[in-house]
């Protein structure tokens, strides 16, 4: 299921990053999608890059909304502002929300890459040599 949410995010920001990578397959719950540690090592860099890029967005209207002033003194340049600092603060609770996700998407991908190494690394304890 990890590996269905991941793939789907993926492909949904970057298109599909490894076609050689993809085998489908009958589970029931619809396909799989694997990639190794390495391709998990690239997706999860795009997605910090990405959270990078929503925190500098962040910042950015946090500044707007602090630095948004009526042009007078009056009813309606105050409700003007009033409006426009609801709107800026709905932007930046959206920011918020898409800095949470892919902060939480990377714990994801981090996840399946440990449990990635981990399997790989028991298929091959069998056939390592002892001495």
């Amino acid at each position: 299921m990890l590996f269905n949410e991941a793939s789907a995010a993926v492909r949904s920001v970057w298109g599909d990053l490894t076609p050689q990578k993809v085998y489908g397959g009958a589970t029931g719950g619809g396909g799989t999608f694997e990639m190794s540690p390495g391709e998990l090592d690239t997706v999860i860099g795009l997605w910090r890059e990405e959270a990078v890029k929503i925190l500098e967005d962040g910042r950015a209207i946090q500044e707007i909304a602090t630095a948004l002033r009526a042009p007078g003194n009056d009813d309606p340049s105050r409700g003007y502002v009033s409006a426009g600092i609801e709107s800026i603060m709905a932007l930046q609770d959206q920011n918020d929300s898409m800095l949470k996700y892919a902060q939480e998407y990377i714990k994801k991908l981090e996840a399946a890459k440990n449990a990635t190494v981990k399997a790989d690394q028991a298929n091959t304890e069998p056939f390592t040599q002892t001495t």
